[in-house]
């Protein structure tokens, strides 16, 4: 068995990480509009992969040969099983969508939603924290530039718990 099957034994997790003009925008959105709880920059991602099944076929792409766009980004709230509430930024990327629907056909992924949303989360957990109060989110990011692929191998609770992660009502 390679050893990239046997990190796989669990599922197939793929995200991307954005350039650092939009790394540093969303810094100082967050830390400007005082968010409870926030991510640390160096785990901002967007998902484009979350399979239970096993694909050990994929290979990442890696650093972008030309990146990829997301843009309309708005503040939603999201409610988990749990209780708590996730500050996203959901944005629209018909490059990240396209490489989510293709790794999907292409591996016969499986997916925890009924529809896959480009987003960003700032936060897993704010609390009873206000999201109105924050400033308007395209004062500081009109867009988002994508520039890498990665894999990690599938963890519930790499990013929030395993029921924040998977219940994230969309």
């Amino acid at each position: 068995m390679k050893i990239f099957e046997m990190l796989d034994q669990t599922g197939t997790y793929a995200g991307v990480r954005f350039d650092p003009a939009t790394t540093d925008a969303l810094i100082k959105y967050t830390q400007d509009g005082k968010i409870p709880n926030p991510l640390p920059p160096k785990e901002y991602h967007s998902t484009i992969l979350y399979s239970r099944r096993p694909c050990p076929e994929y290979k990442p792409l890696g650093d972008l040969k030309e990146p990829w766009m997301g843009h309309s980004p708005k503040i939603e709230v999201w409610p988990t099983q749990s209780g708590k509430r996730c500050l996203v930024i959901h944005y629209k990327s018909d490059d990240l969508e396209n490489r989510h629907n293709e790794l999907m056909k292409k591996h016969n992924a499986t997916y925890d939603f009924p529809e896959f949303k480009s987003h960003m989360t700032l936060s897993y957990d704010i609390g009873d924290f206000d999201e109105t109060t924050l400033p308007d989110i395209t004062d500081y990011l009109s867009h988002f530039v994508i520039n890498h692929e990665y894999y990690e191998p599938l963890d519930d609770n790499r990013y929030g718990t395993k029921e924040d992660r998977r219940s994230e009502t969309r």
